[in-house]
Formats: C-alpha cells, sequence, structure tokens
C-alpha cells in the first residue's frame, strides 16, 4: 500500500513532467525550426529525472520515471503545429498556432488563446536586436490547462513566435518556474513568463541595395514577471 507520502510524490512526479511537455511545446510554437539539442539533455526536477533527446529535426524524446513522450513540430499552411503524442497511453495532444489570427488553439484545454502583438522592449546592436516577450501565465494555462508539462508549455512559445529556436536550457528553465508555482499554473493575467529573444538578421546585397535574406531569433532565457 502507497502511503500518503509516496502519493504526493506520484502526483508531483506526473506535474512536472506534464509542465515540461507543455514549456518545450509553447517554446516549438514559437519557433520556425526545432531547437538543437547537443546530444542528450538530462534534468533534474523536484522528484523526477527528465532525459530530453533529438530524435530529428522535428521531433523531440522527453522520457522520465513516469513515462516517455515525443513533441513533433512543423509547419502549417498558415502557421505551425506541435504534437505531442504519448508512448505510453498512445494520447496524442496539439497546438496549433494561426499566423493570421494570432492564436494557439490547444486539444488540451479544447480552447484558443489570443496572443498580444510582439515585440515590445527592442533595443538595436548591429543587425543583432534584443526584443522581450511576456506571456501571462493566464494565457498558459489557456493553452496547457491548470497543471501543465513543460514541454507543453514551451512547446507554447514555440507556436507563437515564427522564425525561432531555443536554447537548450529553456525547459530546465521553464521546469524551475513551474517547481516554483507547485506546478499549477494561475489564472493570472498580471504575472506570467517573461522570454528574452535574441533577433539575427543575414543580410544579402543585389544591385548595390542591401536587403534582409532570412532572420533567426533564439529564446536566450525565460523569467517570471
Amino acid at each position: 500500500m502507497k502511503t500518503k507520502k509516496q502519493n504526493v510524490e506520484r502526483r508531483l512526479t506526473s506535474g512536472v513532467k506534464r509542465a515540461l511537455c507543455c514549456g518545450l511545446s509553447a517554446s516549438l510554437l514559437a519557433l520556425s525550426s526545432v531547437p538543437a539539442y547537443a546530444g542528450v539533455q538530462q534534468l533534474d526536477l523536484g522528484t523526477e529525472h527528465i532525459r530530453l533527446e533529438q530524435v530529428n529535426a522535428g521531433t523531440i524524446r522527453v522520457e522520465s520515471e513516469s513515462g516517455v513522450q515525443l513533441v513533433r513540430t512543423e509547419n502549417t499552411a498558415t502557421g505551425r503545429k506541435v504534437t505531442i503524442r504519448d508512448l505510453n497511453t498512445g494520447e496524442e495532444q496539439y497546438m496549433l498556432y494561426d499566423a493570421t489570427s494570432n492564436t494557439v488553439y490547444s486539444s488540451i484545454t479544447g480552447k484558443t488563446v489570443q496572443l498580444e502583438e510582439q515585440g515590445n522592449g527592442i533595443e538595436l546592436q548591429s543587425t543583432i536586436t534584443h526584443t522581450t516577450e511576456y506571456i501571462s501565465f493566464a494565457q498558459v494555462r489557456q493553452a496547457v490547462g491548470e497543471t501543465g508539462k513543460a514541454a507543453n508549455v514551451v512547446g507554447f512559445f514555440l507556436s507563437w513566435i515564427p522564425e525561432t529556436k531555443a536554447a537548450g536550457d529553456l525547459s530546465r528553465k521553464v521546469g524551475e518556474i513551474l517547481q516554483m508555482l507547485k506546478y499549477a499554473i494561475p489564472n493570472d493575467s498580471s504575472h506570467g513568463f517573461k522570454l528574452s529573444i535574441k533577433v539575427e538578421k543575414f543580410y544579402r546585397t543585389r544591385g548595390g541595395r542591401r536587403y534582409v535574406w532570412s532572420t533567426q531569433k533564439t529564446i536566450t532565457g525565460v523569467q517570471r514577471y
């Protein structure tokens, strides 16, 4: 028979993993390409040990004591889709970003989240700019539910910031914030996640005129605000 302490730890373990998957998914929605993990990332969040592995250019494997999930990202005609598949149960959920309406639909909650206009607080540095994005806990909760996996939260971030990739420790940082919240995302519009994003523009010159060839965005940090 499981003790009360073991039951609490089991619920926390499930919450940690759900928080990690939500975070990763949110981040992936914000990117135009899946974040590149150098080999395998090992994370320790609360009572759970998390293993992140990039399977291919569009898929990340999230493995822990409580199960294995695949987070898959693909571009669509109108934006981006992040799919989270639980290999233990076969359950599949997704988040869909629509660039036209600037919204994210989450099959986890069945809700559509209206996103705010991006790009506040820009600081120019030659061809590199640094911008700050604010995502409220209420917006994240609409997309991933009251207790979200970090992979889903990151996936939500990535679904809505185009042409972005994530620093390798983004999921860890998101997980730490969720751990501080005890894995319960509040319905709070005044506080949330503050994302630091580096925007690098690559230029080409043709006919004596310089134009932007491509733009690459990297989520370099995340804090609670």
